[in-house]
């Protein structure tokens, strides 16, 4: 029993890990990427608060303490995002701004982060079983390739509004990047897994 638990929790945990890499090999390159960590964490956020925050709502009543943990980081990290894309987009307005620091302190937030975010899909994982977990990545994957692709810290998260907010920054988003030519985020193809005869 304990293997199938933790495989579904290895799974879970697989599906939004790739977000996490991308964007911590982005800010930790030399020379650094910072745009691409924008999009790939910025789209990760988006995709987790409207996939998977709800289900733990539903199925972690106990988690609270968690969740509301991942919301002051997603904030946090949002925050920072939208300083580094201000600066890099050549905003007058943050011209001073140490990105070396601001890459830094997103690196120590994207830790914490992942480390809250995989305690959540663990538990998670545990309660609703192989096929809801299954439903659960399709959910997140599907989420991701339509989410937005930059920071927007101040739109609504939750409820109506924040329906609403997710569908109108990742249609403007999707404009922006079309006329930019910049890429979006792709869910990590899970591997095949050939049958032994």
């Amino acid at each position: 029993m304990t293997e199938t638990v933790c495989h579904h929790c290895t799974q879970f945990t697989d599906a939004v890990e790739a977000a996490h890499e991308r964007a911590l090999d982005a800010l930790t390159a030399e020379p650094a990427q910072p745009m691409k960590a924008v999009i790939w964490l910025s789209a990760h956020l988006a995709a987790a608060e409207r996939a998977i925050h709800p289900a733990v709502k539903r199925w972690l009543p106990e988690a609270t303490d968690l969740l509301a943990e991942e919301h002051r980081l997603t904030h946090a990290i949002a925050d920072k995002l939208r300083l580094l894309e201000r600066y890099h987009a050549g905003d007058a307005g943050v011209s001073r701004l140490n990105a070396g620091r601001v890459r830094s302190d997103l690196v120590a937030l994207l830790v914490n982060h992942a480390a809250n975010e995989h305690s959540l899909l663990d538990q998670l994982a545990r309660v609703i079983g192989p096929a809801e977990t299954d439903q659960m990545i399709a959910a997140y994957n599907r989420t991701l390739e339509r989410a937005p692709t930059r920071p927007h810290p101040h739109v609504p998260r939750h409820g109506f509004l924040g329906r609403v907010g997710f569908r109108a920054t990742a249609i403007g988003d999707a404009i922006l990047d079309t006329m930019d030519g910049r890429p979006h985020p792709t869910p990590k193809r899970p591997r095949r897994q050939h049958k032994r005869r």
